[in-house]
């Protein structure tokens, strides 16, 4: 990237060793992204959520379980006590904004790297609906390395990754709207 701003990317994660690893995965692209890190929902909602429309992420980086911080009265804290479903009611929150807040494209939602380590069937298909092919879903412990070229395709900027360190099932990611934002 040579004139364009630096693509946004929200890490929200609650672990600061994975925090650490992810934005080590990501420092080779410091000339291209710009990562901002929350430890909790309502730390993210104020990046996802920013008062220009010109400071919206490009890429949203989400851990499932983590603390509600300011966020729980809107995303309903209460009926969650052991916080399993942070991450999915913050991505469902998203969901609806995308449709109803002005200067948003719906025909064009965030792109969602879900980290979790919990492989519940009824969670990931839910999680699955919410991302409806805008996003993927990173078990942990996850394949830094894929992560890392994903985000390099959503945003356009060139990946770091040498295919041969990839997995023999790993596939590019696409966008059910038809590429990058």
């Amino acid at each position: 990237m040579s004139n364009n701003a630096k693509k946004k990317v929200v890490l929200v994660e609650d672990e600061p060793e994975v925090r650490k690893i992810i934005r080590e995965t990501l420092s080779p692209y410091s000339q291209d992204i710009e990562v901002f890190e929350a430890t909790n929902a309502g730390e993210a909602m104020n990046f996802l959520f920013p008062d220009s429309p010109d400071n919206r992420p490009d890429a949203l980086i989400l851990d499932l379980m983590m603390p509600y911080g300011e966020a729980g009265q809107e995303l309903d804290s209460d009926s969650d006590q052991d916080q399993i479903e942070t991450g999915v009611r913050l991505l469902d929150y998203l969901r609806n904004r995308e449709k109803t807040e002005p200067g948003t494209d719906i025909a064009c939602p965030l792109w969602v790297a879900v980290t979790t380590a919990r492989s519940n069937p009824h969670l990931i298909q839910r999680m699955e609906q919410l991302l409806a092919g805008n996003g993927r879903i990173y078990l942990k412990p996850f394949n830094d390395l894929e992560l890392e070229h994903d985000l390099a395709c959503i945003l356009n900027i060139k990946s770091h990754v040498d295919p041969i360190l990839l997995s023999p099932e790993y596939s590019p990611p696409t966008r059910a709207s038809g590429g990058a934002r």
